[in-house]
């Protein structure tokens, strides 16, 4: 299993946005936002342990109720990976194409506010 180290190029090394939930929390508190849940702590984590994994081993499915923020955080973890290398190819995944254009406008607005 790779470690965090292996996909950060842009990041010093003891920087505490190496763990994509202190981002997440970041984030919330940038927006206004309660801190992020439980929940949504675990889908972050999830969407990192399996991003580490080899490509041939990830298999992971997110399930959550509408409205747990899983688009959200899911955008959240594609501007994380750009921070830890601007050079990251990101496919964002929606239910739909003008979901996923959405989406990835609305991190971009972010990145450059």
């Amino acid at each position: 299993m790779r470690e965090i180290k292996d996909i950060n190029k842009d990041l010093p090394d003891d920087s505490p946005l190496l763990d994509f939930r202190n981002f997440l929390y970041l984030v919330w508190e940038f927006l206004g936002l309660p801190e992020p849940t439980d929940i949504q702590y675990d889908v972050a984590k999830a969407m990192v342990d399996n991003a580490l994994n080899p490509l041939s081993e990830r298999k992971c499915i997110i399930q959550a109720p509408r409205g747990l923020g899983k688009s959200f955080v899911c955008g959240c973890y594609a501007v994380w990976r750009l921070l830890l290398n601007k050079d990251e190819k990101i496919l964002v995944p929606c239910g739909n194409e003008a979901k996923a254009k959405e989406l990835a406008v609305q991190k971009y607005r972010e990145l450059h506010y």
